[in-house]
């Protein structure tokens, strides 16, 4: 396809679906850039005006309509309570993809910068190896922090345990498998969850293969308006899982929600059916026979925008959870929709990822539990990082790896 049939497929696809929207407001009051700016523009119906301005071509294609519309978190509350059904976040991905086609120019340091980030999101295992070095930027002196900006070093955990996964764990005893998808940021940042993820999977009877060639889920490209480099990472997934017919577990629902999302870009093969998230498949599999308790536990739960705002089970990380005696499992009640990670957010825009997150911070520091647990690495990192910030040190964790050290413990102390 051309660069002007990209163009115009872009149009017309916001032209179609942005007409759906009959300016109701019912959205406004559950969209969290609106709560905080009380700003028509920070709104849905606001960005749905721009990008039908800017398909129509009575808006020019600026550097400053690219900064409004990136103001989005792409949460999704705003299809939730939508009653004309408009795909929300399919606009804004389309409509920031039509915008960085049509500006002007593009710096040879955004290029560099777009091709390196090609490149290591299509090859993740580099991430993945590059993070053992992190020890060295954490030795470098900091400049002074603004209270809007964060860089990546303020997410690096003080320790990671860097390794390269094998490609089958085998469960001891039956035949049946399940396939494992890393991510990008899961395989660099949060290693552990994904080895929790095999350990418990491998308890309840199920082996895991691990197919090596698989990628980037294509989110961060896709909602940087960057499709084409978005789209050949799905393809590359798709043929990376096509050898088996195995359900495919993910532990980040960041990219839960756009695994499953495939086949609206691209004939998948019957891949996106295939995509179960960690806690409703275990929670769904869980042996009768598996009785298990634990020690006394407090536990705040937080659900990331991007499992409440689509398809997969919201409730499923509770039930599994409630599997276990002595958990008090306390949601998070928080006034906005998200906590502020929104992919890239927490970096690039701090001043706003923060204020998200206060009622979060605010709860825990309340409550003190033993520790937080979130589905999403994303707000994971978010989440530590601010506690990091106020000074308490308390684990944020991903609930299976609640269960795996919970198994773990009755294992170990020989209870059946």
């Amino acid at each position: 396809m051309t660069e002007d049939s990209n163009i115009n497929a872009d149009k017309n696809f916001i032209i179609s679906e942005a007409g759906r929207c009959v300016a109701c407001s019912l959205c406004l009051p559950h969209c969290p850039t609106y709560q905080l700016a009380q700003l028509e523009t920070e709104s849905p119906r606001g960005r749905i005006s721009l990008l039908l301005a800017m398909a129509n071509g009575q808006l020019p294609a600026t550097d400053h309509l690219n900064d409004m519309l990136h103001h989005c978190l792409l949460c999704q509350a705003c299809e939730t309570h939508c009653p004309s059904s408009v795909p929300f976040s399919r606009l804004m991905d389309k409509g920031r993809h039509l915008l960085r086609q049509e500006l002007q120019t593009v710096s040879l340091k955004n290029r560099v910068a777009s091709k390196v980030i090609d490149f290591s999101l299509r090859n993740p295992e580099w991430i993945r190896i590059a993070t053992q070095f992190t020890w060295l930027l954490q030795c470098l002196p900091k400049s002074g922090k603004e209270s809007n900006k964060r860089e990546i070093i303020d997410y690096l955990a003080s320790k990671q345990q860097h390794r390269r996964w094998r490609t089958d764990y085998p469960a001891k005893v039956s035949g049946k498998q399940v396939s494992l998808f890393l991510g990008c940021v899961s395989r660099s940042m949060d290693g552990r969850t994904l080895d929790d993820a095999i350990y418990v999977l491998n308890q309840i009877g199920f082996s895991v293969i691990i197919p090596p060639r698989q990628s980037c889920c294509g989110a961060l490209c896709l909602h940087a308006g960057r499709e084409e480099e978005a789209t050949r990472m799905m393809q590359k997934n798709i043929h990376a899982f096509a050898a088996t017919e195995t359900p495919i577990i993910q532990t980040a629902s960041g990219c839960g929600t756009s695994l499953v999302a495939y086949k609206d870009y691209l004939p998948d093969k019957g891949f996106s059916s295939r995509i179960d998230d960690i806690s409703h498949f275990i929670d769904s599999h869980w042996p009768d026979t598996l009785n298990v308790s634990s020690r006394k536990w407090v536990a705040i739960l937080h659900t990331p925008c991007s499992m409440e705002k689509s398809a997969t089970d919201t409730n499923a990380p509770f039930r599994l959870l409630n599997r276990f005696t002595n958990i008090d499992i306390r949601r998070v009640k928080s006034p906005y929709s998200c906590c502020g990670a929104a992919g890239t957010k927490m970096l690039t825009d701090y001043a706003v990822s923060s204020r998200l997150r206060e009622p979060v911070l605010a709860q825990i520091t309340r409550e003190i539990p033993d520790v937080v647990l979130s589905s999403n690495i994303g707000c994971a990192l978010h989440l530590s990082e601010g506690l990091r910030q106020v000074g308490i040190n308390i684990p944020v964790r991903h609930p299976i790896s609640l269960v795996a050290d919970i198994l773990r413990n009755q294992l170990t102390l020989g209870n059946p």
